[in-house]
């Protein structure tokens, strides 16, 4: 059987840290030095990852609200 509040705290943490990546990416990703000169695979990779993350964001969301629920 799972803690409920043990699984509340690690979803909590793990939302913090993907968030974290996901305002760094955001950042490199509003330069508007990086976004000119880096090579457009770099770009698409950045845009790609941040895509990732915000999934993930939303699959930790759904999970806490599936706790509360």
């Amino acid at each position: 059987m799972i803690d409920p509040e043990a699984e509340r705290q690690r979803l909590e943490k793990q939302k913090q840290q993907v968030e974290t990546a996901k305002k760094a990416v955001e950042a490199k990703l509003s330069n508007k030095d990086f976004v000119s000169k880096a090579k457009p695979e770099v770009v698409a990779q950045a845009r790609e990852k941040l895509a990732q993350l915000q999934e993930q964001v939303e699959t930790i969301r759904k999970h806490l609200f599936e706790l509360d629920g």
